[in-house]
């Protein structure tokens, strides 16, 4: 950390700059949000040390949640999965299997049978698993356990249990993205089927290159307008660029599920593969995000998903990361399926022969062709009926040069610190009737965050820690119908409310959460979720009013004593949120004092004052002389003490250190120093000699 220089500062400090400036949102912390992180009231949890859950399937006609397990499928019950478990199937490699795993050099942990995928095909529970690298699946009678057989799961699912997976099953035709070696070296996407011909990619870094598999997805022929497609969302190694470093790049494919592959050229082998790049990133942070993490669907209500897209266009928000730089950047970009279509389509067609030898009959196909009527009409009845000169075009050439770029052209979500691992969405109806976007976040360390969206902008509304924080959020699953999201991490399986109204607490924070799913009942002095039809009389909803109001409406004049609220703030320039308070009103940057120095903002970098939040006012510790300058008017507070610290004294070893860049532009004694205190006498943030030092709140990540 010291042995960063000025300079260094000076640019994380731009960069951050840029964030907070730019017409995308980075994530706010509401004042509610940390206090959820500290109470997870209204979560129902199934723990078991050594468990290994991994996947998770809702079954909504028996009420259960499927966990794929080391070794075991456990079954739960979804309206509480702390009970024990309902049914439990026993699920291990045999001996022979893990002998020969330990025996190649892998470890006890490795060599089990990790269930990978979990599928209900018709009234059989489709099992898939590692089985200590020797990879099985089996079908299960979901209400006995029953094993109906077992068969390989080569091309199904992968050898190891770290590895990253994906799969779909559409019909009764299982489609997978995995390592289909035991070394992982040979990626494929394969089609399994009873009644088809195993098809999978061509074995050409062309097709794959070091690919990390992320997610699948069965889009049907009415959604895009075409035929029925499967999408593979996963990263791998460009091919496109000449550079010296190997850059990682996001992409989406799809194949046909008509694709039966050639006769000739392609032989077994997708003929409808293409590839595009996504692109996610902000300009002006020359920070291209491409390396996807998850990808969560939101489709339409009328094509029976769960979650209502206003447009009636299904989307696809990709959770990405950077390939570079030392910071934990998280991004969500949101794509369209007309978008995605639309981009598959632009690459023009071209010309090819059919029919025999000397025939001058042609057809004009494009690249990833499925088979329609129109070519059926002209005597192309399956993939196997494509022309030679056509397969070998494809083969050549499957990626295509269009890029995919987001909705909104930016992020809708920027992290700078925390590095999220899982993402899923869903929709809100606020009172105004109007629907806004729901992300469900899971991190590294635990914990779930839920952002909405509202106006363009972005914040986070609550953070619930649910499992230790050495463990990382695996899965996470929304049912809209039940109002429920269960997540899972190694240890075991998390439930709570899609809302969590209750966790927000009083009218205050119930409002400044700015939670389309929550209004606070004045009647009954709840904060209570909002449902169709409710009466807007009794109920109180906040999703753009400043503090003020809020305390206004919350029946006392004055800010709201809310705890230590500053937040990271988002959308278009305006920092207000992330303000000092001044009467009530939140003031931009041009009206702070002490330019060249450096806001300090829950581990954030803003281009402002070396300002520091109090828990009822903002301070700014200005030379010379290192007074302090209040800058809240209105609320009461403690002076600054102002004498010299020890090494160390300023917080916990938890610190968060920001650098004030600027220091020396600010002039006078540079070894002048001030702290602030919170109202139990603990140090909450001091600056000396140019540093500040912020204590984070209990489960703050640390920005550098």
């Amino acid at each position: 950390m010291a042995a960063l220089s000025v300079a260094a500062w000076v640019v994380l400090a731009t960069a951050a700059t840029l964030v907070m400036s730019h017409g995308f949102s980075d994530i706010e912390v509401h004042p509610s949000a940390q206090h959820q992180q500290q109470e997870s009231r209204g979560v129902e949890r199934f723990l078991k040390p050594g468990l290994g859950a991994s996947v998770l399937l809702l079954e909504h006609e028996r009420g259960a949640l499927f966990v794929g397990a080391r070794g075991a499928v456990l079954r739960l019950t979804a309206a509480n999965v702390s009970l024990n478990p309902s049914l439990v199937i026993p699920w291990e490699a045999n001996d022979a299997s893990k002998q020969d795993c330990r025996s190649k050099g892998r470890t006890e942990d490795e060599c089990h049978n990790h269930v990978r995928a979990l599928h209900l095909n018709g009234s059989r529970l489709l099992a898939c698993g590692t089985g200590a690298f020797s990879p099985l699946c089996a079908h299960f009678d979901p209400e006995s356990g029953h094993a109906f057989g077992m068969e390989s799961g080569k091309d199904k699912c992968p050898y190891d249990p770290a590895q990253a997976f994906s799969s779909v099953l559409v019909d009764e035709d299982l489609y997978s993205a995995t390592m289909r070696d035991f070394l992982g070296r040979n990626p494929g996407i394969c089609r399994s089927s009873a009644s088809q011909t195993l098809v999978r990619t061509e074995d050409s870094a062309k097709f794959l290159r070091n690919p990390t598999f992320v997610a699948s997805e069965v889009v049907e022929p009415g959604e895009g307008g075409g035929g029925r497609h499967v999408y593979f969302f996963f990263t791998e190694t460009a091919m496109e660029y000449d550079y010296i470093f190997q850059p990682r790049v996001a992409r989406v494919a799809r194949v046909c599920t008509g694709d039966s592959g050639g006769q000739r050229v392609l032989q077994k082998r997708w003929t409808s593969f293409v590839k595009l790049r996504l692109e996610c990133s902000v300009a002006e942070l020359q920070l291209p995000f491409s390396i996807l993490r998850d990808v969560s669907t939101l489709r339409p209500a009328h094509s029976g998903g769960h979650g209502d897209a206003s447009d009636g266009d299904t989307r696809f928000y990709a959770l990405l990361s950077s390939q570079w730089g030392a910071l934990p950047y998280s991004a969500v970009c949101e794509y369209t399926l007309s978008d995605v279509e639309e981009a598959f389509a632009r690459p023009p067609k071209r010309s090819f022969t059919i029919g025999p030898a000397g025939s001058t009959r042609t057809v004009a196909l494009s690249p990833g062709t499925c088979i329609t009527p129109k070519l059926r009409a002209l005597g192309i009845e399956s993939s196997q009926d494509l022309p030679d000169d056509y397969l070998a075009w494809m083969q050549d050439h499957p990626r295509l040069q269009e890029t995919l770029r987001p909705r909104e052209g930016l992020p809708l979500l920027l992290s700078r610190s925390h590095a999220y691992t899982r993402v899923a969405t869903a929709t809100a109806t606020a009172l105004d009737n109007r629907t806004h976007l729901v992300l469900y976040l899971g991190t590294r360390n635990g914990s779930l965050h839920k952002a909405v969206r509202v106006d363009g902008k972005t914040h986070i509304v609550s953070q619930t820690q649910l499992f230790a924080h050495n463990e990382s959020i695996l899965s996470i699953v929304v049912s809209a119908s039940t109002g429920m999201l269960y997540v899972a991490a190694s240890s075991g399986v998390a439930q709570l409310s899609l809302h969590g109204c209750a966790m927000h607490g009083g009218c205050e924070r119930c409002l400044l959460a700015r939670d389309p799913f929550c209004a606070w009942d004045t009647s009954r002095s709840l904060c209570t979720a909002v449902r169709a039809g409710d009466s807007t009389r009794e109920l109180l909803q906040n999703l753009t009013m400043m503090e003020s109001d809020v305390g206004l409406k919350c029946g006392r004049r004055g800010v709201p004593k809310t705890g230590r609220s500053m937040v990271a703030a988002g959308g278009s320039g305006d920092v207000a949120n992330a303000a000092d308070v001044d009467g009530g009103r939140r003031r931009p940057l041009s009206e702070r004092p002490a330019p060249g120095a450096l806001l300090v903002a829950l581990g954030a970098l803003v281009a402002a004052s070396l300002c520091v939040p109090a828990l009822t006012a903002c301070w700014c510790c200005l030379r010379p002389g290192g007074m302090a300058r209040r800058l809240g008017k209105g609320v009461s507070h403690e002076p600054l003490d102002q004498q010299p610290r020890g090494k160390g004294a300023a917080t916990n070893g938890h610190a968060g250190v920001i650098a004030a860049a600027a220091a020396a532009a600010a002039g006078g004694d540079s070894s002048s120093s001030c702290y602030d205190r919170d109202a139990n006498g603990a140090t909450v943030a001091e600056s000396s000699n140019g540093v500040t030092r912020v204590a984070p709140l209990a489960g703050e990540e640390e920005l550098l």
